[in-house]
């Protein structure tokens, strides 16, 4: 397995809104787990949530949601993950 770490800044996701990106590994298998966890600051507004979906060969997309009813995110989030093979 490995771990890697991703920086992206979604401030302005809408509140109950998602967005998904790809990630592009080689480590990525068409079985492989993907375990994946979110880092934000307390303070900041919003409550970002992380899943996986599409796991292919090479591939898989980390589909970032926002939780929070009244409020967009407004902070850096930073999305961690490990890949299982």
């Amino acid at each position: 397995s490995a771990s890697y770490a991703l920086s992206s800044s979604y401030a302005t996701l809408a509140t109950n809104a998602k967005t998904s990106f790809t990630v592009t590994n080689s480590n990525v298998l068409a079985g492989s787990k993907i375990l994946v966890s979110v880092e934000y600051d307390e303070a900041a507004a919003g409550i970002p949530i992380v899943g996986v979906a599409d796991i292919v060969a090479g591939s898989f997309k980390i589909v970032l949601s926002n939780a929070a009813g009244i409020v967009a995110l407004n902070n850096i989030v930073k999305v961690h993950y490990i890949i299982i093979a």
